[in-house]
């Protein structure tokens, strides 16, 4: 629960970019996806290997 607020905070935050130019929206969803699934690929092999 709480990355959503972490994620709807930083749109909040980039709201005026990304209403202003679809271009900025896009790499923000691409960005934000790819930060995630970086994190959670980060996190799987961390608690592999600390077993």
């Amino acid at each position: 629960m709480a990355i959503a607020y972490v994620v709807a905070v930083k749109g909040l935050g980039r709201y005026a970019e990304l209403k202003e130019t679809p271009a900025a929206a896009e790499r923000f969803i691409i960005g934000t996806l790819t930060s995630m699934l970086w994190g959670a690929g980060t996190a799987i092999v961390a608690t592999t290997y600390l077993r």
